[in-house]
């Protein structure tokens, strides 16, 4: 069953849950102390499942729900946990059916307890429209809880969220950064058709504020992208005509927060159409050569790599352009490939080594657009050195590179002096 951790504090860049997790957002770092920090759904274990209720209702801060969480964790069969439970969504249901007034605290209180009892794997089909009235509250913690839940219980297509879509605007263009962070954040996971529709202007104005902090700006490229993805085909959310020179433009942006998720957002528009962004190739190569000089914050340096996720971006962008037409950029490009190509030595780190080969067969793939003849075969040597390995993913992605550069006339000649290897890797039951 799906639990909830916390990521370590003070930690840059995308935080990536666990292989069999999915990530849910509960609270921006942007909040206010006690409030800050963000949670992953991962997977299943005693301890940590009660550590991770025990930050939830620190985060919370509601005492009410530490009550209610220890009372569950009392119980000693499922029966008495399911009697607990139904006893509790019953008591919610009956506060929210009443006419009476609610505090903010109680509100706050009873849609946590809601969260927390879906969390535990239990059908809870009510509390929608009091999720929804609390994105519309002015205090933060009821706009937080209100997110959290509408982004658990529906989904894009859920009829519900076009009652909340109003809420969702009136924070994103708010002069209340905090609250822009929850919106951006509500709108990447849940957003649908009509919320392109609707909120891509807006999110386009905070993008482009310059006077926005850099992880406002960061959240709105993602958003963008998800607008993007939930956009016609045939819309043209991002024409390339004025987008290919303002992309660019933003591209020149120093924080690399802004620049992994700019270059995130350009990945996604150029996988549809390359034409008209070609000014953003030249900001690009200028990105991943200072990754490669290291010229980069220490929190974004990860087992010695200046921010690895960033580089296999911009090389992945890379490929979906012609070569460079400027001799100096493609110069400049091929010094990096041969950099990159050249300096990868496995180590005993399996984190590290898992970064150096992701971004090792990205350059290979653009290196083969290139088709520069010394790149290729400093590549193939490369790759027959992979074949040796003992690490069977690692072989396989070998062969599969292999298999794209046989197909090059230049280097298809060397490639047989490590037919032997490859016949060995066959024999592999595990390849």
């Amino acid at each position: 069953m799906p639990l909830i951790t916390r990521a370590k504090s003070g930690s840059a860049g995308v935080v990536r849950p666990g292989s069999r997790g999915r990530a849910v957002y509960v609270a921006d770092s942007g909040a206010p102390r006690h409030l800050s920090g963000k949670f992953f759904l991962t997977a299943d274990g005693a301890s940590l499942r009660r550590r991770a209720f025990d930050t939830m209702a620190k985060v919370a801060n509601v005492r009410g729900l530490k009550n209610y969480i220890q009372e569950i964790r009392n119980c000693s069969t499922k029966e008495q946990e399911k009697e607990r439970v139904d006893k509790e969504l019953g008591k919610v249901r009956k506060k929210y059916t009443s006419d009476k007034a609610m505090s903010d605290y109680d509100k706050r209180k009873y849609m946590w307890k809601l969260l927390y009892t879906h969390m535990l794997g239990y059908e809870v089909d009510f509390g929608h429209k009091q999720a929804m009235d609390l994105i519309a509250s002015s205090g933060y913690a009821e706009k937080q809880v209100g997110y959290v839940a509408c982004s658990i219980f529906l989904n894009e297509q859920d009829e519900f969220l076009r009652l909340v879509i109003n809420s969702v605007r009136n924070d994103l263009i708010s002069r209340n950064e905090t609250f822009q962070c929850l919106a951006f954040d509500f709108v990447s996971n849940v957003g649908g058709a009509e919320f392109s529709q609707l909120l891509t202007a807006d999110v386009i104005a905070v993008l482009g504020n310059g006077a926005t902090r850099p992880a406002v700006r960061k959240k709105a490229a993602l958003c963008l992208l998800r607008l993007l993805r939930k956009s016609p085909p045939d819309a043209d959310l991002l024409p390339p005509e004025v987008w290919g020179v303002r992309l660019a433009t933003l591209l020149e942006d120093r924080d690399l927060g802004v620049s992994l998720g700019l270059t995130t957002l350009l990945l996604g528009v150029v996988s549809r159409s390359y034409a008209g962004f070609e000014p953003c190739v030249p900001r690009v190569v200028a990105i991943l050569e200072r990754c490669r000089a290291r010229e980069v914050p220490q929190d974004y340096t990860y087992y010695g790599l200046a921010s690895p996720w960033l580089q296999t971006k911009c090389l992945r962008v890379l490929q979906y352009f012609p070569p460079p037409a400027d001799p100096a950029l493609l110069q400049s490009l091929t010094a990096l490939l041969k950099k990159i190509l050249s300096g990868s030595e496995s180590i005993k780190n399996v984190n590290k080594n898992n970064a150096v080969h992701a971004i090792v067969f990205e350059a290979l793939s653009l290196a083969l657009g290139l088709g520069d003849a010394d790149l290729l075969a400093l590549g193939a040597a490369l790759l027959a050195r992979f074949l040796s390995v003992r690490e069977p993913n690692l072989r396989y992605l070998a062969l599969v590179s292999l298999t794209r550069l046989a197909a090059v006339p230049v280097v298809a000649e060397a490639l047989r002096r490590h037919a032997r290897a490859v016949r060995d890797c066959l024999r592999d039951p595990d390849v």
